[in-house]
């Protein structure tokens, strides 16, 4: 697997005699380029008889390290005192890398194929407790690391869904159940993770033998997810998410 990074954060500071006000005074810059991770997979399949199948899949764990560039641009903010004081403790460009962990996934499910039909049901296991955290490393200013705790938990996902051939076209539906697998502590605008309900529905026919075509819509409904007044960084609040998504997808044989 191929990952690579890219971060911006703004550096608060208190105003001089603001009373406690922060104000950006800084905004950095991380960039990491791509970076392989290796990986594998492994499955079984199993057909008892003509109209069931059976099937379970394993991806492993990839990690990346990532490595690139850390970039400090200084906000003015018209007060010459304390701008040359937060220029003179600014970090100088540098390199800088972090870590990647990409979940493994466990998945199993079965298909009934009756006449016509055909039926289908999975249960995918996603080992998110990899996720822990982000590091980020500084090569010249190691007091400047930084270390983004995720705690992400385990998740399991249901999905079921169904295939009708019909002699001119093929339709589709299904429908999926995600767990959350970020706690309230780690929920923010970057990650805003939630329990969600997928719909599928698809149409799929052959204007020729040889060529066939196939649309889709997904629609994704993310429930409502508050930080409970948990977050790391203050970033409290509810997120309200929802997903619309469509594709057509052409084949063409020979």
């Amino acid at each position: 697997m191929l990952s690579k990074v890219r971060l911006n954060n703004r550096i608060l500071e208190p105003i001089p005699g603001g009373g406690g006000a922060q104000v950006d005074v800084a905004e950095a810059d991380l960039s990491a380029g791509w970076e392989p991770g290796p990986g594998w997979n492994a499955a079984l399949a199993w057909a008892p008889n003509e109209e069931c199948r059976i099937g379970a899949t394993y991806r492993s764990l990839v990690v990346t390290k990532p490595s690139g560039d850390a970039t400090f641009r200084q906000i003015p903010t018209g007060n010459a005192a304390f701008d040359a004081a937060v220029a003179a403790g600014l970090p100088p460009n540098q390199g800088v890398s972090t870590v990647l962990r990409f979940p493994a996934i466990w998945a199993v499910g079965a298909a009934w194929k009756p006449q016509a039909w055909t039926v289908e049901a999975d249960l995918v296991w996603t080992e998110w407790s990899a996720f822990s955290d982000l590091p980020i490393k500084f090569e010249q200013t190691p007091q400047n690391d930084r270390t983004i705790v995720e705690d992400y938990d385990d998740a399991l996902a249901i999905r079921v869904g169904a295939e009708h051939r019909l002699p001119s076209f093929t339709y589709r539906f299904g429908y999926y159940y995600d767990q959350a697998a970020a706690p309230a502590e780690s929920v923010s605008p970057i990650l805003p993770d939630a329990a969600r309900n997928g719909v599928t529905l698809g149409v799929g026919f052959r204007p020729w033998s040889n060529v066939w075509i196939d649309v889709y819509n997904l629609s994704v409904f993310v429930q409502n997810r508050s930080t409970e007044g948990k977050n790391r960084d203050g970033y409290d609040g509810e997120y309200k998410t929802y997903v619309n998504a469509a594709g057509l997808n052409v084949g063409f044989r020979w």
